[in-house]
């Protein structure tokens, strides 16, 4: 869909779009020196890490470090 990817729950995984900006789909982005990405959901939600399922082949939101952390590359 079209919108903001937001962090959508405290009980499950999901990482859904929404039509307006919230804090749930305002994110938190900070890149270690390897590229290693931390994405945090800013709302109140407590699945809000947005990692990458490698099983499942999907990102979604966790609650804690479990699954593979995100790569980004910063153009500089």
């Amino acid at each position: 869909g079209s919108g903001y990817l937001y962090a959508s729950s405290s009980s499950s995984n999901y990482l859904k779009t929404e039509t307006k900006l919230s804090a749930n789909s305002s994110w938190s982005v900070t890149i270690a020196k390897d590229g290693t990405a931390t994405v945090v959901s800013q709302g109140t939600n407590t699945r809000n890490t947005m990692q990458y399922n490698q099983i499942s082949s999907l990102f979604s939101c966790y609650e804690s470090a479990s699954q593979q952390a995100i790569t980004l590359y910063k153009l500089q």
